[in-house]
């Protein structure tokens, strides 16, 4: 590496959760990526995938994975994984260990040993010390551990560089409790920029968080800006009159099939759509409980995200407890319902670009007021269907702004290194 990156920047580009696996994650890596290129055409981007623990059984591999290669120019190891490759079995579990559940009282000390492995490590100093930007892609909070938040700054530790994190937003358990939120302050106070996914997510790091507005722009979510890919289709046929349900493990299989007959009530088909392998697992066995004249499992696992924003453009509503598969479904013009735990602040920042709170069922009423709860996606269903024309204008209208918002990150990085 020399100074002729001065000319062709290097970009260091990291993330904690896979791009394979899960269609949310593979479209933040996506559109975070080509939004990089299309703002610094002539930067060299060096793309640090995630620690190798996470492929082990938990993720499929993905065909489409070639794509990061395309998009990025130097695919290099994730810090915490460099850590790692020289250790045995036992070791690299309680590394694993570590990396979740380290205690408060460890933090210093881990941070300290972390550091000075990496500061030894040449394939470190290639990728991380010699560039001139570091930017955190997918990066949420739901683990806020101390090595989870300090692999967030290792970069600018290393070498100094300026931090931008790309859009975020506060997810479960992050914001919940005075050890999880001390760890979060101090990683986001080492950033030079914070994006956040939406205004919700903004209002929680200023007043309760209280990090400083100079520190806080907000966006949206990059994959809003996930365009059509060459070679990429939708080859299934979708019934006319139809919905889609996403499953997440936060909803029973019970609760699937009762959301479902509720669906079923207002559309002639019902799509069970699992954007995450995982979920795929989740509802294969609920396929002899459903009817098949009337249901219909679609695995996408293979697919490229945009094929499955293509699903979504073609039915009238889309009930999801995955916050991407709903970014799919509004950027594509569909009405959207989302269930989950009102403390997960993405939901509220993807539905607030749009105003559509309302349109946001809280996973707890399942279990205080379970008439209630499906008695209300009910009716958001029927409002929905009853005004299904005006509510498709209103997102489509909206996804313009929604778009010059996820642009930001691209626009401040070129200026931030124009400077």
């Amino acid at each position: 590496m020399t100074s002729s990156f001065k000319a062709n920047p290097l970009v260091y580009t990291i993330g904690i959760l896979p791009p394979i696996g899960n269609k949310g994650d593979e479209s933040i890596y996506i559109s975070s990526l080509m939004l990089i290129r299309k703002h610094l055409p002539d930067s060299v981007i060096a793309l640090a995938f995630p620690p190798r623990w996470y492929y082990e059984g938990v993720r499929s591999p993905w065909t489409g994975k070639n794509v990061f290669t395309e998009l990025s120019d130097i695919i290099v190891r994730h810090p915490l994984d460099i850590v790692g490759e020289d250790l045995d079995d036992l070791l690299f579990k309680m590394l694993r260990f570590l990396y979740y559940h380290s205690h408060p009282y460890f933090s210093n000390f881990l941070l300290t040993m972390l550091m000075s492995f990496l500061n030894r490590r040449k394939s470190v100093a290639d990728y991380i010390k010699e560039a001139d930007v570091n930017v955190t892609l997918s990066f949420p909070f739901e683990s806020a551990n101390i090595l989870f938040c300090y692999s967030l700054i290792i970069p600018k530790l290393l070498n100094k560089r300026p931090l931008i994190l790309f859009p975020i937003s506060l997810t479960t358990g992050a914001h919940l409790g005075n050890r999880s939120g001390t760890f979060i302050r101090k990683a986001l106070m080492k950033a030079d920029m914070i994006f956040t996914r939406g205004q919700y997510t903004t209002k929680w790091l200023l007043q309760k968080l209280k990090i400083p507005h100079r520190k806080i722009l907000t966006s949206a979510d990059p994959s809003f800006l996930l365009n059509h890919e060459k070679n990429c289709k939708c080859e299934i046929e979708i019934e006319r009159d139809s919905a889609a349900l996403v499953p997440h493990p936060i909803l029973t299989q019970d609760t699937i099939v009762n959301i479902v007959d509720v669906m079923l009530k207002f559309f002639d088909h019902i799509y069970i759509v699992p954007t995450e392998v995982k979920d795929l697992k989740l509802v294969k066995p609920l396929t002899r409980r459903l009817n098949h004249n009337k249901c219909t499992l679609l695995d996408v696992s293979e697919m490229h995200p945009h094929a499955v924003k293509l699903i979504f453009q073609k039915i009238r509503l889309v009930v999801t407890s995955r916050s991407h598969a709903g970014i799919l479904a509004l950027a594509s013009g569909t009405p959207t319902i989302m269930i989950n735990r009102r403390s997960d602040l993405k939901f509220m920042d993807i539905l607030g670009h749009y105003s559509l709170e309302r349109y946001f069922v809280g996973i707890e009423d399942l279990t205080l007021r379970p008439t209630h709860f499906f008695t209300t996606i009910a009716s958001m269903i029927k409002e929905i269907a009853d005004s299904q024309s005006t509510i498709r204008k209103t997102i489509i209208e909206r996804n313009h702004l929604i778009r010059n918002l996820a642009e930001l990150p691209g626009i401040y990085l070129k200026e931030l290194l124009n400077n």
